[in-house]
Formats: C-alpha cells, structure tokens, sequence
C-alpha cells in the first residue's frame, strides 16, 4: 500500500493514500512534495512525477529504477534540490 507521511512538527502521522497507488496521476503529488510530505509509491507513479517536475524545470534527471529513492529538498514551494540514490548505493 503507497504511504505517506505529513506533518513537519511534533510526531508525524503515517497513512495510506490512493494518491500513491498505481495508476494515479502526478498533479497531487506535486502539492504534497511542496508541503513537505514524504511518499512512498510505485515506479510508473513516481517515473510520471519526475517527468512532470522535470517539465516544470526542477532540477531532477528523469532516472527511475526499482528499488531507487529520489531526496527532494523544497523552499518556499519550490524544488531547489534534487538527488537520487539507487538500492546499495
């Protein structure tokens, strides 16, 4: 099941959502990123992320591989730092 994680003070709260699950569209995605969330999903719905935010010109490189993780690092909304880390890296 994707997860999720919200909250950037005190203890922070854990949950399912259908915005992660395979299939789903990137639009919402990209309102979590910027608030600071942290996800968790399948490649077909992060592989569609990334290429949106890559369009919107986030300093991202379209990689995705199983077991990969993408480090986005926001300010003021904006992605201003992008990394990604494969699996044994």
């Amino acid at each position: 099941m994707p997860m999720r994680v919200r909250g950037t003070h005190g203890t922070p709260t854990i949950e399912p959502s259908t915005d992660l699950a395979e299939g789903a569209a990137p639009g919402r995605l990209v309102d979590l990123i910027r608030s600071g969330a942290v996800l968790c999903s399948h490649g077909d719905v992060l592989g569609r992320l990334i290429r949106r935010l890559a369009a919107e010109g986030a300093p991202v490189e379209v990689t995705i591989a199983k077991g990969g993780m993408w480090c986005l690092e926001t300010e003021a909304g904006r992605i201003t730092v992008a990394r990604y880390t494969t699996r044994g890296a």
